[in-house]
């Protein structure tokens, strides 16, 4: 393929056929925002690695179901936390897929989700540049927009989070700019981007299928219907199809986080009232960018979620790690139960029976059906082979099944001042003396603030 040919597929090939490299004055125009997302960045991860030994940590469980479904499907092509059953463990189909693409050629580390979504932040700002100097926004402007932009988005909290946010704000602005510029250009057809960023959007994030319905709304109120009903049809298809497969699989129709985790009331509120508000004013002003107010609740509760970065970092570090270590070294390829499956899911490949339900759905259909207690959760421990067992608290108010033979628990400190949190280890067939001797061998590894007991 010559140069002229290469250029000519360059610029009709999906989200790069308006994309330019910015020249003098739009690097200076994006130089400020730029500045104020990545010296935050810095400072976050520089001052959280102190905390942590040099080791890169993550705020929230979902973080580490993302990685580790994205290391499962890179190296065994299978979607879940470990390589043995499917397990739609994951809130997001688009970003483990992403991180998947990536780790196959890189390999797995912690680093690579905080620098994806650094690339994916500078894109983001980047394509907000694009756009406002399309519109001829004068460059003064310009600076303001992308500094408030960063601001208002919190972008580099998201970036540091380890999750999908920073690549759903960049999708949904993606879909919500491609839509504007299709009207205003009043081409009687929609872009195919339209189309394709609509799909993209519902993997990222099933909650965008809010935003799809809006510019369905949208489309049918300026005489498009057969354009709404062909945009509806193609974006929600990704949910449809994992859906499928997750049935037959014999999980949920919609991933486990999200039938285990039902959202906060807050959220739905608020959620509800920007919907009514985006759709009063799509129908009134036939204007895109009215849908740009549904993704306000979610950029809040972003914000609530990430205010606690450090802390809930360093917790996850202080009280998952040690434990993960522990497993990582003598059993990683063995099955363990578990109610704190994050990061041991990603320091060990072998199975893991997740007693939340949130990975396990067996288990989440358990609790669903409210049959879950002692007696069913030694049932389907002894069904998945769980030999191990480590809780970080007490699975029923009765305690845990009476078979179980409880060998040793760590009380690790917490964040919060006073407060501990405990991991007790239980053998659940019979009195392991080689778990207790594993134990006895590991503890010289144990932060000296870690307290140990053996039964």
């Amino acid at each position: 393929m010559d140069r002229q040919k290469a250029a000519v597929t360059l610029r009709h090939s999906g989200i790069f056929c308006r994309m330019k490299f910015p020249d003098k004055k739009n690097s200076l125009i994006l130089f400020p925002a730029a500045v104020l997302l990545l010296i935050p960045v810095i400072l976050l991860e520089t001052h959280l690695l102190r905390n942590t030994g040099g080791n890169i940590s993550f705020p929230l469980d979902s973080s580490f179901l993302n990685i580790s479904t994205a290391k499962t499907l890179a190296f065994y092509k299978v979607w879940g936390v470990s390589k043995y059953t499917f397990q739609p463990a994951t809130a997001s189909l688009l970003y483990p897929f992403v991180l998947a693409l990536v780790f196959f050629i890189t390999g797995a580390h912690l680093i690579i989700p905080v620098i994806l979504n650094v690339l994916m932040a500078m894109f983001f700002l980047y394509t907000l540049q694009q756009a406002l100097d399309r519109r001829q926004f004068k460059p003064l402007a310009q600076v303001t927009i992308l500094v408030s932009a960063t601001l208002v988005t919190t972008l580099p909290l998201l970036v540091v989070s380890g999750t999908e946010s920073v690549l759903q704000l960049l999708i949904c602005f993606l879909f919500i700019e491609t839509l504007a510029t299709t009207l205003q250009d009043n081409k009687d057809k929609l872009s195919p981007r339209v189309y394709q960023y609509g799909m993209l959007a519902v993997a990222t994030r099933y909650e965008d299928i809010l935003l799809i319905a809006l510019a369905c709304i949208l489309l049918a109120s300026i005489h498009r219907r057969r354009e709404a009903l062909k945009l509806a049809a193609i974006a929600i298809a990704p949910i449809l199809v994992f859906g499928v497969i997750s049935l037959i699989k014999g999980s949920y129709f919609l991933p486990t986080p999200m039938i285990m985790a039902p959202y906060p009331l807050y959220l739905v509120i608020l959620t509800l009232a920007a919907f009514l508000a985006s759709l009063l004013l799509v129908r009134k002003y036939h204007r895109p960018y009215a849908l740009l107010l549904v993704t306000i609740p979610f950029l809040f509760n972003n914000t609530i979620s990430l205010s606690h970065f450090e802390r809930d970092s360093v917790r996850i570090y202080e009280q998952q790690f040690p434990v993960a270590a522990f497993v990582h070294r003598y059993y990683r390829m063995g099955t363990i139960g578990t109610n704190d499956v994050a990061a041991l899911s990603y320091f060990s490949d072998g199975r893991k029976v997740d007693y939340t339900g949130s990975t396990s759905p067996d288990i989440a259909r358990s609790k669903r059906e409210n049959s879950w207690n002692p007696a069913m959760a030694d049932s389907l421990s002894r069904k998945n082979g769980v030999w191990t067992a480590i809780l970080s608290d007490s699975l029923f108010d009765e305690g845990v099944p009476s078979r179980w033979f409880r060998i040793a628990s760590w009380d690790i400190p917490d964040t919060r001042p006073g407060a501990t949190k405990t991991f007790t280890f239980y053998s659940v067939y019979r009195w392991d003396s080689v778990l207790q001797r594993h134990l006895h061998d590991f503890q010289p590894l144990l932060p000296t603030d870690i307290s140990v007991r053996y039964y």
